[in-house]
């Protein structure tokens, strides 16, 4: 006979009987990694060792028809298998063939036997005969049987062969009567198992296939189902009742039934006899019957074989007295569930190691009895102890409601879940205890607690809701564990003990959602684990001990009335500053308490990273300044802060994780971007996104925010990849490093986003493909998608740009009338701004954002009138579009009583612009005679590359700032009309050019993005076949080189090595 080992979390699967005794060791305390979710009970599973007797094939045997592919089945009686330990055979591989996997195919006409193994013993086995034959199309279809005659309760396999043509085709059944019986369905679209009902007759059965084509075949045969030859009480071959289908409440068993297995009994019995022969009753065995009374016979002539009951044997029974017969040695979670039980005897002969955490949800216990004779148990006033007293494994949950009771002396162990829902008020503990079991006291309405000096440790959910908790000492122990005192709701004061010097740490949530007020932590202690001290929100005072040297990720989440954090000077790990939380190098801010005074906060340079829930739900906080060399802001770092409005984020930040769900309306980030993570399901979100550029710079969000859709969203050039997993905002701008975008991708398309998509990129290049083939894929109107240019601000009216002498001159005390005009950027929500700037840098609002008006083509304008005075006499213009991206230009002038012009100056050192007052342009960019120059702070006409404006830019010689191709030293360079700089593609008079990031053409092989492109000495991008060193090549479309692969060119086949050389 081969065994296997299953654990009992197995069993609970597979119904079989264990005949060992078991042992059960208490559980362990859970792992320490936990990460907001509150952690279930769990008991470590024993391993039982299942005898197996049996391996089975199904079907037993069927008729395929030619060309058919069917699934057959294994099981072994002793339940589930991995199918890696048995083989499949077919006796004749010309007529079946069959895989590891009991996929079976009918290739011959004839008949073969398919053959099932177990790969360690060959004892067990089980073969399936199979009959193939051709089937002609004009018949169409036929059963594998002539008639269907079913048993009550049992299967029959039943297979439709089909013609070649129907082959595929999903077959449907029906029954008439349909009471006979019921259908389940299989893997394969042509076989089913047919179940006869309870009820006995005859009636037929119908099988129909309908082909591609709209031909239909149906074939009809009788059926008949008759009772089940074994009555009422069905057992297995080894004599367990696995089904009782009577319908008597009062049942008597059988004499000679060996087992009883899980789910044998319907709902309606309430009271059962059970039989000496009975050795298991298996786990779930009277489960949610009415089940009342339960007698055993047990006597001198008929002494009960019982020795074994499992899980919830008896769980949802509203069975009030239990007793075992005395042959009962392994009780597994026997009792579990036993909503009505108040009196529980227990047998000479159960064995050691049993029983703990067996006692679950018992509310209406009140006593626990042992017969005296038992060598390993024994009961104190109901009470279940060890026989020597060590260990208190059960009190009854409901014995002494709102009493005391004395742990006896000597007691060094009270077991997981010992008190769990136990009603007692007052519980004096030994001076002996030393360990607690995990869940011990959960839920019980314990009202205090003092624990002994020598005390050691406690599993984890020791205290866990036990809500009616005011008191804590917690004596000698060394650690809180995981969960100790979570949501003991009640829990004002806790004694750490700081006189022993004894505990080191508070794992995971161990007191979390408490009513402290304030605490102190001992300088014993070293650490503090993830939710440790969160959700406590009466807590306004924390000190921190000299030890501390870690805290867990949310380990102060959620405590919304903290307000002021203290450390001890002498720790070597945190400091406090002005009562906020930071590592002791100030790199870190740790916490910022949530009540803390004012609602302003400036975070002191130096500090790099914003930790994770560090500014949790400060909702008094409307302004945060961020220094400059801050570099992370971690997840759900401000989460809650709803008033915070006004936070200017520094251009070193690279990974940003956690500004959602505050009151910001606009968020703008820099350019150095790595990482933005911002789900905004039922979070707040702001209105506009602008993300300046990146390095790989990647987007993630999903969800709709609560504050409804988000309007826009902006990636500047070095963001590679942006991922939207929802309809995301109203309108998005993507940078030509774009290699990677997702939008949508889990709504219907009748419910596909709206969204407008722009791309600072040509048609054609490669990133705004990348945009095209996403909203290809989801199903999206490409006339969503459009080419972005940034936005171009135009003033007409000034005199800086008008007169034709190019003087930026204005009549003293005079209106001037200007004309904005704006191109480029996205026409949608476009708006003007006026500031009038004071030569003492005062500024003064001339005009507030106000829509501008549709003007040619895409363009939008609007004008205004300004007044120039000496004490103010510069103007900045600002427009930005729905994406909030603004552009500006500052105009500065010169006020005098006449209208004049300046003229060129040159010195020894280079040449000035000079007006008739003797003064001349210093650090400005003006227009003369039609054409930008550019003078420093000394005066002098700048020439060569000047980097301003956030862009490279060439003036040549005589000073003119140039546009268009420029040559400089040996390289060519192409500078926009604004005469910035570009680099990556560009498209130019019908060829795509790529620049360097120096700004430099490319010549020859260039690999952009992964994928290789030629580029010829003129820089421009090359398609179709190139001969290179006489080496072929093939370029797509896309300019990108064809490689490794074999690719069809004007109907011909080509192939292609790695290096992309065409293979004759």
């Amino acid at each position: 006979m081969s065994h296997r080992t299953f654990s009992a979390v197995a069993l609970a699967t597979t119904g079989v009987l264990a005949l060992t005794a078991l042992s059960v060791p208490a559980a362990t305390a859970a792992g320490t990694g936990v990460t907001g979710a509150l952690q279930p009970a769990t008991v470590e599973a024993p391993s039982i060792g299942v005898p197996t007797t049996r391996l089975d094939v199904w079907p037993t045997a069927t008729d395929l028809a030619l060309g058919q592919n069917v699934i057959f089945d294994a099981s072994y009686d002793s339940g589930n298998f991995d199918p890696g330990i048995i083989v499949w055979k077919s006796s004749d591989e010309s007529v079946l063939t069959v895989d590891q996997e009991g996929h079976v195919s009918a290739v011959g006409v004839g008949e073969a036997t398919i053959t099932v193994t177990d790969k360690d013993d060959s004892s067990l086995t089980s073969t399936s005969t199979v009959q193939v034959r051709e089937v002609p199309e004009d018949v169409g279809m036929e059963l594998s049987v002539p008639e269907v005659s079913a048993i009550f309760n049992r299967q029959v396999y039943l297979h439709a062969l089909l013609a070649p043509s129907l082959q595929g085709s999903a077959v449907t059944w029906s029954m008439d009567p349909s009471t006979l019986g019921q259908f389940y369905s299989r893997d394969d679209a042509s076989s089913i198992d047919f179940q006869g009902a309870e009820q006995a007759g005859t009636g037929t059965l119908t099988a129909t296939v309908t082909s591609e084509a709209g031909v239909t075949k149906t074939v009809t045969v009788p059926v008949t189902v008759q009772p089940d030859p074994r009555g009422d009480f069905i057992t297995d071959d080894d004599g367990v009742l696995v089904q009782y289908q009577g319908k008597s409440q009062d049942v008597e068993i059988p004499e000679g039934v060996t087992g009883i297995s899980s789910g044998a009994f319907p709902s309606q019995l309430t009271k059962v006899w059970v039989p000496a022969s009975v050795r298991t009753i298996d786990y779930e065995a009277f489960k949610g019957t009415n089940l009342q009374e339960i007698t055993f016979q047990d006597d001198s002539a008929h002494p009960s074989q019982l020795t074994a009951i499992y899980d919830e044997a008896f769980s949802n029974t509203p069975i009030e007295t239990l007793t075992l017969p005395r042959s009962v040695q392994t009780v597994v979670g026997a009792f579990k569930g036993m909503a009505g039980l108040k009196t529980l005897h227990l047998g000479p002969n159960i064995g050691p190691g049993l029983l703990v955490g067996d006692f679950q949800y018992t509310p209406r216990l009140t006593t626990i009895d042992v017969d005296p004779d038992n060598a390993n148990y024994t009961s104190d006033e109901g009470v279940l102890y060890t026989k020597d007293h060590s260990s208190l494994i059960a009190y009854p949950t409901a014995k002494n409601p709102g009493g005391s009771y004395a742990v006896l002396e000597g007691t060094t162990t009270i077991e997981q879940s010992a008190f769990e829902n136990a009603q007692v008020a007052t519980v004096t503990m030994p001076s002996t205890l030393r360990t607690i079991g995990s869940q011990a006291f959960a839920h019980s309405h314990l009202t205090s607690l003092t624990l002994p000096d020598g005390f050691e440790s406690a599993g984890y959910w020791a205290f866990a809701y036990a809500e009616k908790l005011t008191s804590v000492d917690i004596g000698g122990a060394t650690s809180l564990p995981d969960g100790a005192f979570i949501y003991a709701r009640s829990l004002a004061s806790v004694n750490l003990r700081p006189d022993l010097g004894r505990l080191t740490m508070l794992d995971g949530s161990a007191l979390m959602g408490t009513a402290l007020t304030s605490l102190t932590l001992p300088d014993s202690v070293t650490s503090i684990g993830q939710w440790s001290l969160a959700s406590n929100t009466s807590l306004t005072q924390l000190h921190l001990g000299a030890g501390l040297s870690s805290i867990g990720s949310g380990a102060l989440s959620g405590d919304t009335a903290l307000a002021t954090v203290t450390v001890n000077p002498a720790n070597a790990s945190f400091s406090e500053v002005d009562g906020v939380l930071y590592t002791k190098d100030g790199a870190s801010l740790i916490l910022y308490p949530a009540s803390r005074a004012g609602n302003e906060y400036e975070v002191p340079a130096g500090t790099t990273a914003i930790g994770y829930q560090a500014f949790d739900r400060a909702r008094s906080l409307t302004r945060v300044i961020l220094p400059e060399g801050l570099t992370t802001i971690d997840y759900s770092a401000f989460q809650g802060c709803t008033n915070l409005v006004d936070m200017t984020f520094p251009e070193s930040l690279e990974v940003v994780r956690g500004i959602q769900n505050t009151g910001l309306d606009t968020v703008i980030l820099g350019s150095k971007v790595r990482e933005l993570f911002m789900p905004t399901r039922e979070n707040l979100a702001p209105r506009h996104l602008i993300v300046r550029g990146g390095v790989n710079g990647k987007y993630y969000t999903d969800g709709e925010p609560s504050n409804g859709r988000i309007e826009s969203a902006f990636f500047g050039e070095g963001m590679t990849k942006v991922d939207v997993r929802s309809k995301g905002p109203k309108v998005i701008v993507l940078p030509s490093t774009i290699t990677s975008f997702q939008l949508d991708p889990f709504s219907s398309p009748g419910y596909k986003t709206d969204a407008q998509v722009y791309v600072a990129a040509a048609e054609g290049s490669p990133a705004w493909e990348v945009a095209k083939a996403e909203l290809v894929k989801e199903g999206i109107d490409l006339s969503h998608l459009h080419v972005y240019t940034p936005a171009q601000l135009t003033l007409k009216g000034l005199d800086a740009t008008n007169d034709e002498a190019g003087g930026a001159l204005a009549w003293k005390d005079a209106s001037v009338s200007v004309t904005a005009t704006v191109n480029g950027g996205v026409p949608e929500g476009r708006e003007l701004r006026v500031t009038q700037v004071g030569a003492d840098g005062t500024e003064t609002l001339v005009q507030d954002w106000t829509a501008m008006n549709a003007g040619d083509g895409d363009a939008s304008t609007l004008a205004f009138s300004w007044t120039p005075t000496e004490g103010a006499p510069s103007l900045r213009v600002q427009t930005r579009d729905v994406t909030h991206v603004s552009a500006e230009q500052t105009t500065e002038v010169q006020l005098t009583p006449a209208r004049v012009t300046g003229e060129w100056s040159r010195t020894l050192f280079g040449w000035r612009y000079v007006y008739p007052n003797g003064t001349y342009v210093k650090s400005q960019t003006i227009m003369i005679d039609g054409k930008i120059y550019r003078f420093g702070s000394d005066g002098f006409m700048r020439t060569g590359w000047i980097y301003d404006e956030g862009a490279w830019r060439y003036h040549d010689s005589s000073g003119a700032m140039q546009t268009g191709w420029v040559k400089d030293q040996n390289s060519w360079y192409f500078l926009d009309d604004q005469g910035a700089m570009r680099s990556g593609w560009i498209k130019d008079n019908g060829n795509w050019y790529f620049l360097k990031d120096s700004g430099a053409m490319a010549k020859n092989w260039q690999k952009v993005s992964g994928k290789w492109y030629w580029l010829s000495e003129d820089g421009a991008m090359r398609t179709g076949w190139r001969n290179l060193n006489n080496i072929w090549y093939y370029m797509e479309d896309s300019g990108a080189m064809v490689a490794d692969t074999t690719r069809n060119i004007n109907g011909v086949d080509y192939r292609f090595d790695a290096s992309g050389a065409w293979l004759p």
